[in-house]
């Protein structure tokens, strides 16, 4: 978190989602296909190949316990180790998950709020999405504006969007939006834009603090009453 607030490091995080996604061909999100291009982007953005390491921080999931991430790991681990870097240090991708909030409570919230004190901030996020920009993580940020993209397949549009964010001034820009997120960042980021990746860290908040259901196990979209969870739990 402290390379997050007062600096200008963009963020982009690798939960289970992003790592099936760029190992195993014909892995599907529920809202995101994977297709080759996705899967060597996430590549790039994982080896830091033309990134500044200095300027993009990289989310690695918590070694969890427990038989979904016992298989995630056994499942990705052959194939990532081989990939990962061991010059560098990684960020924690659970920073925008329950546990985070879990663990350090109100004093998370307040960290979160630090990264975008009095900055101008643009949530881009699918729309629809039940992503809201809440007071209690928000408020802090000088504005909050928000692009809407593609709520499915989003990846199918990436390089539009990243044209359209470009001419978005804002200070930072704040993805939630899958894997594209994940890759958005990395492009936005070489483009000299801070971008942060912050997943459904309003889903999170709300699951510790009002007492909701998990992010995944909440509707996907604001229009829905209810709808099946998404594959994946570190988005």
């Amino acid at each position: 978190m402290l390379r997050l607030i007062g600096g200008t490091t963009s963020l982009a995080r690798f939960g289970d989602g992003e790592l099936l996604s760029m190992l195993r061909p014909g892995y599907d999100l529920y809202f995101q296909r994977t297709n080759p291009e996705l899967s060597a982007e996430l590549r790039s953005t994982w080896t830091l190949e033309n990134l500044d390491v200095d300027s993009l921080l990289l989310g690695f999931p918590d070694l969890s316990k427990g038989p979904y991430w016992a298989d995630v790991w056994a499942n990705a681990w052959p194939d990532l180790r081989l990939i990962s870097r061991t010059d560098i240090t990684y960020g924690n991708t659970h920073v925008t998950r329950p546990r985070f909030f879990s663990r350090l409570g109100k004093r998370g919230v307040d960290l979160w709020r630090q990264v975008w004190s009095d900055r101008s901030v643009c949530v881009v996020t699918g729309k629809g999405s039940r992503f809201v920009p809440i007071a209690e993580l928000f408020d802090s940020a000088a504005s909050v504006t928000r692009e809407d993209a593609p709520s499915i397949d989003a990846y199918a549009q990436v390089d539009a969007l990243e044209q359209r964010l470009l001419a978005v001034p804002a200070d930072i820009h704040l993805l939630s939006l899958g894997p594209t997120a994940t890759v958005l960042a990395a492009r936005l980021s070489r483009r000299g834009r801070r971008a942060i990746d912050i997943g459904h860290i309003t889903s999170s908040y709300r699951t510790v603090f009002c007492g909701d259901a998990r992010p995944e196990h909440q509707p996907v979209n604001t229009d829905r009453r209810a709808g099946p969870p998404t594959r994946g739990r570190a988005g």
